[in-house]
């Protein structure tokens, strides 16, 4: 998907307040400023790519400005590593700013 014509059609007749969207090549995505209603922006967003049928967290990501720029996330090594991605997952998935961003363990291997 061009995501310069997905952010002009998503701007279109919309005045945000303080908050700017725009493309952003560097993290392949759509980059939003910091603004007094950022959080809302945000869910506009996602319902819009959601009626045009782009998958959230994959086709295009939405990064939030005036937060840690977190864009992945590595489990290290451990013996439960795996509970600890999913908690992390659904944790994410409850923070606006955070929820494309990436998760997954790292290949080290575990040592005694």
């Amino acid at each position: 998907m061009d995501t310069k014509k997905f952010v002009d059609k998503l701007c279109e007749g919309k005045e945000w307040e303080n908050t700017q969207i725009e493309k952003d090549d560097k993290r392949k995505g759509i980059y939003i400023g910091e603004g007094t209603n950022q959080e809302e922006v945000v869910e506009f967003v996602e319902k819009y790519m959601e009626t045009l049928g782009i998958s959230e967290q994959e086709e295009i990501k939405i990064w939030c400005d005036g937060h840690l720029p977190i864009r992945e996330i590595v489990v290290g090594p451990g013996e439960k590593q795996e509970e600890m991605k999913e908690s992390l997952e659904h944790f994410k998935n409850t923070v606006y700013w955070l929820r494309y961003a990436d998760i997954r363990v790292s290949r080290i291997p575990l040592r005694d």
